[in-house]
């Protein structure tokens, strides 16, 4: 069983200071409208005397609010956090509240601003050397409230940069290992905006124990993003290696057709790919067309031994406007032995 005190004593009408065992206060109000200042933040309570019923709330000096009355889940509670600290004191109400003697808790200090009650201010020595360091005190709590926003902008910063490096870390092995043209495409540009985001504020965030891994992870990518042509090939050469394997199996030319052309019509799709490498994955699926035809003793008759029109030809007429992106597929799928539906 521990050991529990706790007393309030009335000091002047309206006023009490509270002590217990880890620390004191101070309640201005009657009861059912009481503000208790404490030295980690600012509780107001608003209830019926008698009744049982009553809300409070609690704002503590680095900014957090909580109300007493919510019950609230581990999830609603992070939610419901304010990261805002409080703004600038004013020097004008300050001066207000020094004739009250209640100027130490508006600067936040309320240990301060119970010795000077107490004391009465000093006896009236303390108040008048006040009316001279008011403006230095009220400058000072502004510093302190403008370090705390500082710290406040930094651990959002700092989240927000923890985000973006966790999609980093996620994307950089799925690129690796992902064998789906699409997921690869998609992750891709996640994985740049993540870098783009990053570039900018990681040079703010120096004094971090983990900025230098930080830093490696973003040079990482970084190659990758100025190889990206270099990149997709990669990923091509090993998404066609898997549909060769997956061709081999297949004992139909209907269903290596249809295989051949969804990767096809995907890649003529894609939003990330640079149109080098549609180029590449184009060529090496015509390569992979005649190596079918040629390997399972299949006659694919729409595969032309002499085309009219080349398929580097045929992406010089998309880049320089002459047909559309529609016009580009139809004739890439003709060029590649292939129709619209599978079909031989």
């Amino acid at each position: 069983m521990g050991f529990r005190f706790k007393r309030s004593i009335k000091i002047l009408p309206g006023i009490r200071i509270n002590f217990n065992k880890n620390s004191h206060s101070i309640s201005i109000g009657p009861r059912g409208a009481k503000t208790t200042f404490s030295k980690n933040g600012v509780r107001k309570t608003i209830g019926l005397p008698g009744s049982g019923l009553s809300y409070t709330t609690y704002t503590a000096y680095k900014g957090k609010k909580t109300n007493a009355n919510q019950s609230l889940s581990p999830a609603s509670t992070l939610s419901s956090i304010n990261t805002k600290v409080p703004q600038s004191r004013s020097l004008m109400l300050s001066y207000v509240l020094l004739v009250f003697g209640l100027h130490y808790f508006y600067l936040r200090k309320p240990l301060f601003g119970l010795l000077f009650l107490i004391t009465v201010g000093g006896c009236g020595f303390w108040l008048i050397i006040d009316i001279f360091r008011l403006p230095r005190l009220v400058k000072k709590c502004n510093q302190e409230i403008s370090i705390l926003q500082k710290k406040a902008e930094l651990n959002l910063q700092y989240n927000e940069i923890q985000r973006d490096l966790d999609i980093l870390q996620e994307s950089s092995k799925i690129l690796v290992e992902s064998t789906d043209i699409s997921t690869i495409d998609s992750r891709y540009g996640t994985m740049i905006q993540a870098v783009n985001r990053l570039e900018q504020p990681l040079e703010t965030m120096s004094e971090l124990e983990d900025y230098q891994s930080m830093i490696d992870l973003i040079e990482s990518i970084a190659k990758i993003k100025n190889q990206k042509t270099e990149f997709f090939n990669e990923s091509i050469d090993r998404i066609i290696d898997k549909l060769n394997d997956k061709l081999n199996f297949l004992k139909t030319v209907k269903a290596r057709k249809n295989n051949i052309n969804k990767l096809v019509n995907t890649i003529t799709t894609l939003e990330n790919m640079p149109d080098e490498s549609k180029q590449y994955a184009l060529t090496k699926l015509s390569e992979l067309s005649r190596k079918q035809d040629i390997a399972n003793s299949v006659s694919m008759t729409k595969v032309p031994n002499h085309t009219p029109i080349t398929l580097e030809e045929l992406q010089t007429l998309k880049n320089e406007g002459i047909i559309n992106n529609e016009e580009y597929k139809s004739k890439a799928r003709e060029l590649l032995g292939l129709t619209q539906d599978g079909k031989p």
